[in-house]
């Protein structure tokens, strides 16, 4: 029998940890919280001790107006304790890229799926202009929570099929995102993460050039590993145990080390 515990963190975050072993914190992205993104990583609970988070304004966490990439940095710096392997996906990246920045010491390893760091990108025209088109389109935007995420999605170069009627999970989702902190504001310490002590695999799921230039320019930058885990466009997590042995590899690698 796994163990399962929820918890708060120190910063009020909601985190679901089951499993047992090293222990691994995950980050989901936006729209969708932490529970749906990560749910087919559960298998890896046999091994290890997965940490869920929910993000401020998803789950059990605290209400938020909007995302924001500062406030995730400091509820995740806090949420890795004692030390942990951090995962993050799509906008979650881009909080736990500034998290590692920020306390590298309690960094085991660093995992980016795709993260929504935009601003290491924007002197190529594609990544650029997909950005203004987004910026435009959430300005804009008075649609109603489903036909504003589909909109986005499409804009964002994101394959996914939602659901009618929308679940009030996911109106929530879209909510935040329409008055979220845009993840292109970011600014990122390389240096600092450069002279980290840990190491870090980027992934990307081989249907957007936009991000594949972005992982692409952290893998240099960052001297990291580099996957295309195709199938499953931005929600590589999805693909489950193809995305799972590849992560595993890598955690093992570094607990190793």
């Amino acid at each position: 029998m796994l163990s399962r515990a929820i918890i708060r963190g120190m910063s009020g975050i909601h985190i679901e940890e089951t499993g047992t072993g090293p222990r691994v914190l995950f980050v989901h992205g936006s729209v969708f919280g932490g529970g749906i993104t990560w749910r087919a990583q559960a298998e890896l609970a046999e091994r290890w001790t997965l940490g869920v988070v929910d993000r401020r304004g998803f789950g059990n966490s605290p209400a938020a107006e909007g995302e924001d990439f500062e406030v995730d940095a400091h509820d995740i710096a806090v949420a890795l304790g004692s030390g942990a392997h951090l995962v993050a996906h799509s906008y979650g990246g881009v909080g736990a890229l500034l998290a590692a920045a920020n306390r590298p010491e309690a960094v085991h390893s660093l995992t980016l799926v795709e993260p929504a760091a935009y601003s290491i990108a924007m002197h190529l025209e594609h990544v650029r202009q997909a950005t203004e088109e987004v910026d435009r389109y959430i300005s804009a935007s008075r649609a109603a929570p489903r036909e504003f995420l589909t909109e986005f999605f499409r804009l964002a170069g994101v394959e996914i099929s939602l659901p009618d009627p929308l679940p009030a999970t996911l109106a929530t989702g879209a909510q935040l995102l329409m008055s979220c902190r845009y993840p292109w504001l970011a600014r990122f310490p390389f240096q600092r993460l450069r002279n980290a002590p840990f190491h870090t695999l980027v992934i990307s799921g081989g249907h957007s050039a936009v991000f594949e230039s972005i992982c692409d320019l952290l893998t240099t930058e960052l001297n990291a590993e580099r996957d295309v885990l195709s199938g499953a466009g931005h929600a590589v997590p999805r693909l489950g145990h193809a995305f799972n042995q590849r992560l595993e590899k890598f955690l093992r690698a570094q607990t190793r080390a």
